[in-house]
């Protein structure tokens, strides 16, 4: 069985022909070289904080980086998994098997042809592509790269971030029928 290795900002990802297996990423070594560079430099260590929106700097900055490198994968592995289990939308991609937070086992699919750009964003205000409405741009996991093509239609194969992009399609439909 051969297999591609993908890296993500938060987890390792196996690609076989039909499955993608989910592995959080530990990055402790580069931030430490990150750190230690800066530190050396006289700049002062920054992170940007996505539950504020905002580059934060100093000590939160440094809480925020370790969290980062020893945490969020298994985050993002677990959020998979519990929002699968709550609701197994046909705009997900199903997790067949999982271990919470240390490895999510998916089905592979191809890639939406929306855009050749993997890192578009899908969203821009209020800029329509396709039939997706997401309005909150800090939601960084809407990408055009993170879309699949099933027997469905589109669905999401990366939704561990801490938006979850279908509820997030959810209320922005509910908006727009509000509004008329």
């Amino acid at each position: 069985m051969e297999f591609r290795i993908s890296y993500g900002a938060t987890r390792i990802v196996l690609l076989s022909k039909k499955y993608a297996i989910k592995f959080p990423r530990f990055p402790v070594i580069k931030l430490l070289i990150t750190f230690m560079k800066r530190k050396l430099r006289g700049n002062p260590f920054y992170q940007y904080d996505p539950m504020k929106g905002e580059v934060v700097k100093g000590q939160p900055a440094i809480r925020l980086a370790i969290e980062a490198a020893t945490t969020r994968g298994i985050k993002s592995n677990y959020r998979e998994w519990k929002r699968w289990k709550a609701n197994p939308s046909v705009r997900r991609v199903p997790v067949l098997f999982s271990i919470p937070g240390l490895i999510v086992v998916m089905k592979r699919y191809r890639p939406h042809e929306l855009d050749n750009r993997p890192n578009h964003f899908i969203f821009n205000g209020n800029h329509n592509k396709s039939d997706m409405r997401i309005s909150n741009p800090k939601i960084a996991d809407l990408r055009v790269a993170n879309l699949v093509k099933t027997e469905h239609g589109y669905a999401y194969c990366d939704y561990g971030g801490i938006y979850d992009p279908v509820v997030e399609e959810q209320r922005v439909e509910g908006d727009e029928q509000k509004e008329l």
